[in-house]
C-alpha cells in the first residue's frame, strides 16, 4: 500500500530530524550522560517534529545500545518499540482522551513497573486539550512520578498549558524548519523517489509549507501525483495559486491609477474561480516583494523568483517610488486581514485597488486634497464658462528677471522682427497684461512678485524669493536632511525630502517638496505632500526634529510644520511672505 511521504520520511533518529538541532543536541546529551529528566513539555508549531522526536527519545533511553545517543533499531527493545507490539510507551490523543477519567487511568498504572524495557513512557499529545480537572489529576504524579515513569507532553498551544504543569517539565521549543533546509529535504526525497524536478518548482513547495516539514511533504506528495516533472507552473496548479503574470498586471495597473484595467483583471480572475481571500495574499505578498526588490536588486536568492518572474518585478518596482509601495502594502495588509471575516472580500479588494491607484499617481498626495482640487477646478470652469488655458508659456515669457529694471507698460522693449516676421500676426505684450489672470507687474522696490494662485511646486516659490534668502534655505535643508540621513527613523528622512538611496531632492532636476527657513529661535518646514505632512506632525516626531535641528544649530530651536497642499488654500504669496517674514499670516486657514 502507497504511503504518504511524510509518513515515510519520519525520522527513526535524532540525526535524521532536521532544523532542530538546538533540541536534538541537549537530548542526546542528557541520553549519553544518564541525566533523563522525569517530565518533558515540546512545544511548537505543527510539524516541526514534536512528536517524532518524542517517540525518538522514547526508544533511545530504553535502547540496549544506543549509537550516538540514537536507537540502534536491532535490540529486542527497539525492535518492539517500532513494530508497536510494546506496553512501556503509550501514545495518549489528548484530543479525544481529555477527561478526569482518562487522567486517573494514567496516575493508576504509572506505579506499574515496566514489562520489557527500562522506562515506561508517557506520550501525551495535544495535551492543552486537557481538562481543568485533568490537569490537577496529574499534577501530583508529574511531581514525584515513579523512578521508572518518564512524561513527555506535545503541544501547539503551549499557551493553555497551566503554570502548575509547566513549571514540572522540561521545556523544549520547536522551531520553523528554514526554508532553505525545506529545500534540500524536499530534493533529497526526490532524488530518492527518482522525481524530476526544477530548483524553482523545490524553493515553491518550501515556500508553501511555511517552516513545517509535514506540510511540506503533503504539498510534495500532491505536485508528485499531479505532474510527471515538478516545476514552478505545477506547483501553482496544485495550490490553486494565482497566475504570476495576472498578479504582476494587476499591481502594474494598480500602480499605475489605471483602475479600469486592475478591475477588469480582477473579475477575470474571479470569474475563473480563485478565491478572493488568496488573490488578495498573493497581490499583498508581490507587493512585499517589490518593496525588497526596490532596496536589493540581488535578493532573488532570498524571494527564490523563476528568473523571467523576477524581472517583471524588478521593472515594477524601479518604475515606482518606495514609498509609493510602502503604502500600497500598508493597504493590502489591511484589507488581507479584514477578508478573513468579510461576507463581501471582492468589495474589499477592489476598494484597495482603487484607493492604492488614486494616491499612487500623485506622490501620495491625500485622497481628499486629489478631490477638493479637481472640484475647485469644476467650479472655475463652469464660472468661467469654457476652460482657461494654462498660458504657461505666455507667462514664461512675460516674466520680468529680477536683475533687470522693471519694464512697464509704457515702456516695452522692441526686438528687430525675425525673418518671416510679416506672416506672424502682431502681438503687442503689454495689451494683454491686464487679461492675464495672474500678475506680472513688479512693486517700486522689485520685491518678490505675488500671485493668488496656488503653487503647483515649490519652485514658483524659490524663483521669487531673493537669492540670498533662498540660497540660505537650501544650505539649512541640505544640512538638516544630511544629519538626517543615517537617523534611525528613515521615513522622517524621507518625508523631508530625502530618497531612500540617502541623497536629497535638491538636484537641478529635481523639485524640493520642502522648504525650510530658521529665524528668531524657530525653524519652519512646509510640505507640499500633505502625507508627509501628517506623518511628521506628531508630538514624537516634533520633538525628534527639535533635537536634531538644535544639536546641528548648536541652540534650542521651536519646529514650525505648514501644510501648503492644495486644500489648505495656501498662495504663493502667502508662502512668500511666510519666508521673507514681510507679515504674519494664518497658516492653517482654509480658503
Amino acid at each position: 500500500m502507497y504511503q504518504s511521504l511524510y509518513r515515510k520520511y519520519r525520522p527513526d533518529s535524532f540525526d535524521k530530524v532536521i532544523g532542530q538541532d538546538h533540541i536534538t543536541k541537549t537530548l542526546v546529551n542528557q541520553i549519553k550522560s544518564g541525566n533523563i529528566a522525569h517530565a518533558y513539555l515540546l512545544t511548537g508549531t505543527r510539524g516541526t517534529g514534536k512528536t517524532s522526536v518524542a517517540r525518538i527519545f522514547a526508544r533511545a533511553i530504553n535502547c540496549l545500545s544506543p549509537i550516538n545517543g540514537s536507537p540502534c533499531g536491532e535490540c529486542d527493545c527497539c525492535k518492539k518499540l517500532l513494530s508497536g507490539t510494546s506496553l512501556d510507551v503509550v501514545e495518549i490523543d489528548a484530543a479525544s482522551n481529555n477527561s478526569v477519567d482518562d487522567a486517573r487511568a494514567i496516575r493508576d498504572n504509572v506505579r506499574y513497573s515496566p514489562v520489557d524495557c527500562r522506562y515506561k513512557v508517557y506520550i501525551i499529545d495535544e495535551v492543552h486539550q486537557l481538562s481543568g480537572a485533568a490537569f490537577n489529576a496529574l499534577l501530583k504524579t508529574l511531581e514525584e512520578p515513579p523512578a521508572h515513569a518518564v512524561f513527555i507532553l506535545a503541544t501547539t498551544e503551549v499557551q493553555k498549558i497551566p503554570a502548575t504543569i509547566m513549571s514540572r517539565c522540561l521545556r523544549l521549543d520547536f522551531h520553523l524548519v528554514p526554508q532553505e533546509t525545506l529545500e534540500r529535504h524536499v530534493a533529497h526525497i526526490f532524488d530518492l523517489e527518482g522525481v524530476k524536478y526544477t530548483p524553482e518548482g523545490v524553493s515553491a513547495i518550501a515556500a508553501a509549507g511555511e517552516g513545517s516539514v509535514r506540510d511540506t511533504l503533503s504539498v510534495a506528495d500532491m505536485c508528485v501525483s499531479y505532474s510527471d516533472i515538478v516545476d514552478y507552473d505545477s506547483v501553482l496548479g496544485v495550490l490553486g495559486a494565482n497566475d504570476p503574470s495576472m498578479i504582476a498586471k494587476i499591481v502594474f495597473a494598480t500602480l499605475s491609477g489605471d483602475v479600469k484595467c486592475a478591475i477588469e483583471l480582477v473579475e477575470e480572475a474571479a470569474s475563473l474561480g480563485k478565491s478572493i481571500q488568496l488573490l488578495t495574499r498573493d497581490l499583498t505578498k508581490y507587493f512585499r516583494d517589490l518593496i525588497i526588490i526596490k532596496h536589493d536588486n540581488e535578493c532573488n536568492k532570498v524571494l527564490k523568483l523563476p528568473k523571467k518572474l523576477f524581472d517583471a518585478a524588478a521593472e515594477i518596482a524601479v518604475s515606482f517610488d518606495a514609498v509609493v509601495l510602502m503604502r500600497a502594502l500598508d493597504i493590502f495588509s489591511g484589507i488581507e486581514a479584514k477578508s478573513r471575516y468579510s461576507n463581501q472580500p471582492k468589495i474589499l479588494l477592489e476598494t484597495a485597488i482603487i484607493k492604492t491607484a488614486t494616491l499612487s499617481g500623485e506622490d501620495l498626495t491625500d485622497l481628499i486634497a486629489k478631490v477638493a482640487g479637481i472640484e475647485a477646478k469644476l467650479k472655475e470652469y463652469e464660472s468661467g464658462g469654457a476652460a482657461k488655458p494654462e498660458y504657461s508659456a505666455l507667462k514664461s515669457l512675460l516674466s520680468i528677471p529680477a536683475e533687470r529694471p522693471a519694464v512697464t507698460q509704457n515702456s516695452a522693449p522692441t526686438t528687430p522682427a525675425p525673418s518671416g516676421a510679416e506672416d506672424i500676426p502682431h502681438f503687442d505684450p503689454s495689451s494683454a497684461v491686464e487679461s492675464l489672470p495672474f500678475d506680472v507687474t513688479p512693486t517700486e522696490k522689485e520685491t518678490p512678485i505675488e500671485t493668488d494662485a496656488f503653487p503647483k511646486d515649490f519652485s514658483e516659490v524659490q524663483a521669487k524669493l531673493p537669492e540670498k534668502l533662498r540660497l540660505e534655505m537650501l544650505q539649512l535643508r541640505g544640512r538638516i536632511l544630511n544629519v538626517l540621513r543615517d537617523h534611525p527613523l528613515k521615513m522622517l528622512f524621507v518625508a523631508l525630502g530625502g530618497d531612500l538611496d540617502g541623497s536629497e531632492q535638491h538636484s537641478d532636476d529635481k523639485v524640493p517638496d520642502t522648504l525650510m527657513s530658521l529665524s528668531e529661535g524657530k525653524i519652519i518646514i512646509a510640505f507640499k505632500n500633505e502625507m508627509n505632512y501628517n506623518y511628521c506632525n506628531t508630538p514624537s516626531r516634533i520633538e525628534e526634529l527639535k533635537k536634531v535641528v538644535s544639536n546641528e544649530i548648536g541652540a534650542p530651536v521651536e519646529v514650525v510644520l505648514v501644510n501648503c497642499s492644495d486644500s489648505q488654500g495656501l498662495t504663493t504669496g502667502d508662502l512668500i511672505k511666510l519666508f521673507s517674514g514681510a507679515e504674519r499670516i494664518n497658516i492653517n486657514r482654509r480658503k
